[in-house]
Protein backbone atom coordinates (compact mmCIF):
# COMPACT_ATOMS: atom_id res chain seq x y z
CA UNK A 1 0.00 0.00 0.00
CA UNK A 2 3.18 2.11 0.57
CA UNK A 3 3.71 2.10 -3.44
CA UNK A 4 0.22 3.37 -4.16
CA UNK A 5 0.51 6.21 -1.66
CA UNK A 6 4.27 6.87 -3.20
CA UNK A 7 2.45 6.74 -6.55
CA UNK A 8 -0.50 8.97 -6.17
CA UNK A 9 2.08 11.72 -4.19
CA UNK A 10 4.25 11.55 -7.39
CA UNK A 11 3.87 15.25 -8.34
CA UNK A 12 2.30 15.43 -12.26
CA UNK A 13 2.08 19.01 -13.07
CA UNK A 14 2.57 22.93 -11.84
CA UNK A 15 0.32 25.23 -11.34
CA UNK A 16 1.32 28.08 -10.24
CA UNK A 17 2.58 27.72 -6.91
CA UNK A 18 0.61 24.49 -6.54
CA UNK A 19 1.58 21.11 -7.38
CA UNK A 20 -0.44 18.72 -8.78
CA UNK A 21 -0.19 14.84 -7.65
CA UNK A 22 -1.39 11.97 -9.35
CA UNK A 23 -3.89 11.15 -6.37
CA UNK A 24 -5.09 14.93 -6.86
CA UNK A 25 -5.59 14.29 -10.73
CA UNK A 26 -7.03 11.19 -10.34
CA UNK A 27 -9.67 12.14 -6.91
CA UNK A 28 -10.34 15.26 -9.94
CA UNK A 29 -11.08 12.56 -12.98
CA UNK A 30 -13.41 10.43 -10.54
CA UNK A 31 -15.47 13.78 -9.23
CA UNK A 32 -15.76 14.46 -13.01
CA UNK A 33 -16.39 11.24 -13.82
CA UNK A 34 -18.95 11.34 -10.65
CA UNK A 35 -20.30 14.74 -11.78
CA UNK A 36 -20.80 13.10 -15.63
CA UNK A 37 -22.67 10.38 -14.26
CA UNK A 38 -24.85 12.08 -12.13
CA UNK A 39 -25.34 14.25 -14.87
CA UNK A 40 -26.31 11.79 -17.38
CA UNK A 41 -28.44 9.97 -14.54
CA UNK A 42 -30.73 13.28 -14.84
CA UNK A 43 -30.71 13.82 -18.41
CA UNK A 44 -32.04 10.21 -19.17
CA UNK A 45 -34.72 10.99 -16.23
CA UNK A 46 -35.61 13.97 -17.67
CA UNK A 47 -35.66 11.96 -20.83
CA UNK A 48 -37.95 9.06 -19.33
CA UNK A 49 -40.18 11.52 -17.92
CA UNK A 50 -40.50 13.38 -21.14
CA UNK A 51 -41.35 10.09 -22.89
CA UNK A 52 -43.54 8.78 -19.91
CA UNK A 53 -46.02 12.33 -20.28
CA UNK A 54 -45.42 12.38 -23.95
CA UNK A 55 -47.03 8.39 -23.47
CA UNK A 56 -49.39 9.91 -21.54
CA UNK A 57 -50.29 12.81 -23.92
CA UNK A 58 -50.52 10.64 -27.00
CA UNK A 59 -52.70 8.23 -25.21
CA UNK A 60 -55.19 10.80 -24.03
CA UNK A 61 -55.30 12.14 -28.07
CA UNK A 62 -55.94 8.44 -28.36
CA UNK A 63 -58.63 8.24 -25.86
CA UNK A 64 -59.64 11.48 -27.15
CA UNK A 65 -59.80 10.57 -30.99
CA UNK A 66 -60.85 7.21 -29.70
CA UNK A 67 -64.33 9.42 -28.21
CA UNK A 68 -64.78 11.15 -31.33
CA UNK A 69 -64.23 8.41 -33.48
CA UNK A 70 -67.53 6.68 -31.39
CA UNK A 71 -69.13 9.45 -31.75
CA UNK A 72 -69.04 9.91 -34.95
CA UNK A 73 -70.33 6.29 -35.75
CA UNK A 74 -72.97 6.65 -33.52
CA UNK A 75 -73.96 10.02 -34.97
CA UNK A 76 -73.51 7.61 -38.31
CA UNK A 77 -75.56 4.90 -36.84
CA UNK A 78 -78.33 7.48 -35.86
CA UNK A 79 -77.97 8.86 -39.40
CA UNK A 80 -78.56 5.79 -41.06
CA UNK A 81 -81.71 4.93 -38.92
CA UNK A 82 -83.40 7.96 -39.40
CA UNK A 83 -82.43 7.77 -42.95
CA UNK A 84 -84.21 4.25 -42.98
CA UNK A 85 -87.04 5.54 -41.02
CA UNK A 86 -87.57 8.13 -43.69
CA UNK A 87 -87.02 5.53 -46.67
CA UNK A 88 -90.16 3.73 -44.86
CA UNK A 89 -92.39 6.62 -44.44
CA UNK A 90 -91.68 7.79 -48.13
CA UNK A 91 -92.06 3.84 -49.45
CA UNK A 92 -95.44 3.85 -47.50
CA UNK A 93 -96.62 7.32 -48.50
CA UNK A 94 -95.87 6.58 -51.92
CA UNK A 95 -97.77 3.20 -51.45
CA UNK A 96 -100.65 5.04 -50.58
CA UNK A 97 -100.55 7.48 -53.24
CA UNK A 98 -99.92 4.91 -55.81
CA UNK A 99 -103.17 2.85 -54.58
CA UNK A 100 -104.75 6.69 -54.56
CA UNK A 101 -104.50 7.26 -57.63
CA UNK A 102 -105.47 4.11 -58.82
CA UNK A 103 -108.53 4.00 -57.34
CA UNK A 104 -108.92 7.10 -58.68
CA UNK A 105 -108.53 6.33 -62.70
CA UNK A 106 -110.55 3.08 -61.49
CA UNK A 107 -113.56 4.88 -60.22
CA UNK A 108 -113.16 7.33 -63.17
CA UNK A 109 -112.74 4.83 -65.98
CA UNK A 110 -115.97 3.54 -64.75
CA UNK A 111 -117.52 6.67 -64.78
CA UNK A 112 -116.00 7.08 -68.46
CA UNK A 113 -117.43 3.83 -70.12
CA UNK A 114 -120.57 4.36 -68.04
CA UNK A 115 -121.14 7.89 -69.49
CA UNK A 116 -119.85 6.13 -73.16
CA UNK A 117 -121.92 3.10 -73.09
CA UNK A 118 -125.27 5.50 -72.36
CA UNK A 119 -124.32 8.40 -74.64
CA UNK A 120 -123.99 5.16 -77.29
CA UNK A 121 -127.25 4.17 -76.10
CA UNK A 122 -128.57 7.68 -76.25
CA UNK A 123 -127.01 7.92 -80.15
CA UNK A 124 -128.49 4.77 -81.11
CA UNK A 125 -131.72 5.81 -80.16
CA UNK A 126 -131.45 9.21 -81.44
CA UNK A 127 -130.42 7.47 -84.97
CA UNK A 128 -133.65 5.52 -84.84
CA UNK A 129 -135.79 8.15 -84.39
CA UNK A 130 -134.17 9.96 -87.22
CA UNK A 131 -134.54 6.99 -88.93
CA UNK A 132 -138.74 6.55 -88.91
CA UNK A 133 -138.84 10.23 -89.45
CA UNK A 134 -136.69 10.03 -92.56
CA UNK A 135 -138.91 7.47 -93.65
CA UNK A 136 -141.99 9.46 -93.08
CA UNK A 137 -140.10 12.18 -94.83
CA UNK A 138 -139.52 10.00 -97.45
CA UNK A 139 -143.22 8.24 -97.73
CA UNK A 140 -144.45 12.64 -97.45
CA UNK A 141 -141.79 13.45 -100.41
CA UNK A 142 -143.39 10.24 -102.64
CA UNK A 143 -146.91 11.37 -101.68
CA UNK A 144 -146.04 15.05 -102.78
CA UNK A 145 -144.34 14.04 -106.10
CA UNK A 146 -146.83 11.80 -106.50
CA UNK A 147 -149.30 15.03 -106.15
CA UNK A 148 -146.99 16.88 -107.87
CA UNK A 149 -147.30 14.71 -110.43
CA UNK A 150 -151.44 14.99 -110.65
CA UNK A 151 -150.97 18.60 -110.40
CA UNK A 152 -149.10 18.61 -114.15
CA UNK A 153 -151.54 16.11 -115.20
CA UNK A 154 -154.85 18.40 -113.86
CA UNK A 155 -152.90 21.66 -115.04
CA UNK A 156 -152.30 19.88 -118.79
CA UNK A 157 -156.26 18.78 -118.61
CA UNK A 158 -157.43 22.08 -117.52
CA UNK A 159 -155.36 24.52 -120.07
CA UNK A 160 -157.07 22.21 -122.57
CA UNK A 161 -160.35 23.93 -123.58
CA UNK A 162 -161.51 20.40 -124.98
CA UNK A 163 -160.16 18.16 -122.16
CA UNK A 164 -160.96 20.95 -119.46
CA UNK A 165 -164.44 20.93 -120.75
CA UNK A 166 -164.79 17.10 -120.71
CA UNK A 167 -163.23 17.08 -117.27
CA UNK A 168 -166.32 19.67 -116.03
CA UNK A 169 -168.82 17.58 -117.50
CA UNK A 170 -167.09 14.16 -115.94
CA UNK A 171 -167.68 15.77 -113.04
CA UNK A 172 -170.75 16.99 -112.90
CA UNK A 173 -172.28 13.85 -113.76
CA UNK A 174 -170.31 12.18 -111.11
Amino acid sequence: MNDLSSILSEPVARLGASTLTLGHMLAFGAILFLGLFVALVIALWRSAKARTIAAAEAADHARDAEARMAGILQAQAEMQGRMGAIAEVFGARQAELTQSIGQRLDAMTGRIGQTMTEQTKSTHESLAKLQERLAVIDTAQGNIQSLAGQVVQLQAILSNKQTRGAFGQSRMET
